[in-house]
């Protein structure tokens, strides 16, 4: 199935279930609801002219306009561009250059960033250009920029992308949703890797559901639980585990507009938490504040953590601290669509605790002699290897780094160092 088919999925079946809500804004929506919000969002879309196979990016903070744009867009394989929140007027010119994007959605609260102004100060033209028609010297194909809050010169406003569908016909709607392919591209992230520029990682509906399916047969998401997210929605942790993994489980997305460890207490308190994602100083925040022990997170059960492994005595301080049942280690890069390895369940502490787990089911990890080639014995370091259903694509108009990245036989070489012990971990 594609991203589209896995939200209307779940509209039908279990339309009154909570699919998201936010606390900070006003927001909360069922299954049954969010889809129909998305199909007005993703008619509006085909409506401005923006069809299969276009790239749109977006750069924001976790509103609830992203989540609905990252839907919209997988339902009539429109192929969403994430820009990192901390980017500045350079690296932003190169995303929407590299990526070919003819239309930009962002919002003007960016900590420290004042994203209007570097989107005039690259397109002066857009400021005194009609909404949608402006033609930029810079960025040619950028026709397009829309604002997720405020009014801007020039740009068209959140609240008006609705109204371009309707002069999109049911039958056109139901041609453009029909004719996307599990296998077509749904999303590019921008990664650097260890050197060059920042290359677009292409993933597909197949490889970004895969991974959230073969994680979930892993670690156990039942109907109607709830999820953090905390991650900003750019990046792949938060992309397949809190926009994806939660819906194909028919859980519910509890977001928040970005990372502040009272909010995240405050969350998890009064909206009954069970899950939370995040990286080490995220949960090290958490447990380090003053205000920690007048929250009640009892519902927390589940912590997961990646980026990099947490020294034992921060690991156990977290487990004690916020109550965890399960707290675990991962391993993932962009390139797998987030996640490659987690400990089973059933893992000894030791494991989890010093471990980043065993490759998950239908993904293949073998570590490599970077001079011989060959496959080394356990408790030998070498790079590692992958493949499986979540490997990308390949990077966006790079074929040499492409065949770089990933061989003949389908391996992708990550380019880290690992080692795996004689127990698989």
């Amino acid at each position: 199935m594609t991203l589209g088919d896995m939200l209307e999925r779940n509209a039908h079946q279990f339309p009154n279930y909570l699919a998201v809500s936010y606390f900070e804004v006003k927001y909360e929506r069922t299954y049954y609801d969010f889809n129909n919000e998305v199909d007005t969002i993703a008619r509006g879309l085909l409506g401005m002219g923006l069809k299969k196979g276009d790239h749109v990016a977006v750069w924001a903070l976790n509103h609830p306009e992203w989540i609905v744009l990252f839907y919209a867009c997988a339902k009539i394989g429109v192929v969403l561009v994430t820009v990192n929140t901390g980017y500045k007027a350079k690296e932003l010119h190169y995303i929407l250059e590299q990526s070919d994007s003819k239309a930009l959605f962002l919002c003007n609260d960016l900590r420290g960033i004042d994203s209007t102004k570097i989107i005039y100060s690259i397109c002066p033209e857009l400021k005194n250009s009609k909404p949608g028609h402006f033609c930029s010297e810079k960025l040619p194909l950028l026709t397009t920029v829309v604002s997720l809050d405020k009014n801007y010169d020039g740009m068209y406003n959140w609240s008006q992308i609705g109204f371009f569908g309707a002069s999109v016909t049911d039958k056109e709607f139901a041609a453009a949703k029909k004719s996307v392919l599990p296998t077509d591209v749904s999303n590019m992230l921008y990664t650097s890797g260890t050197t060059g520029y920042p290359k677009g990682v292409m993933l597909t509906h197949f490889n970004i559901l895969n991974d959230a399916a073969i994680f979930g047969s892993v670690i156990p998401f039942k109907r109607r639980d709830k999820i953090l997210a905390m991650l900003p929605f750019f990046h792949i942790f938060a992309l397949t585990l809190t926009l994806v993994w939660p819906i194909l489980s028919v859980g519910a997305i509890i977001p928040l507009l970005a990372y502040n460890p009272v909010r995240v207490m405050h969350a998890i308190e009064f909206e009954k938490i069970k899950i939370i994602p995040g990286v080490p100083t995220m949960f090290m925040g958490i447990i380090q504040h003053s205000d920690l022990e007048k929250y009640d997170l009892s519902s927390l059960q589940i912590g997961l953590v990646g980026a990099t492994l947490l020294p034992p005595a921060s690991y156990m301080n977290i487990i004690n601290k916020l109550k965890l049942r399960v707290f675990m280690n991962g391993y993932g890069l962009t390139e797998s669509s987030a996640v490659v390895t987690i400990p089973p369940m059933d893992a000894p502490l030791e494991k989890k605790m010093n471990r980043v787990g065993k490759s998950l089911p239908f993904v293949e990890i073998k570590i490599i002699d970077p001079e011989t080639k060959e496959t080394v014995a356990p408790g030998v370091n070498g790079e590692i290897y992958v493949r499986g259903p979540n490997i990308m694509k390949g990077y966006y108009k790079m074929p040499a780094a492409t065949v770089e990245a990933i061989d003949r036989d389908g391996w992708l070489h990550t380019g880290d160092i690992g080692v795996v012990d004689a127990d698989g971990y």
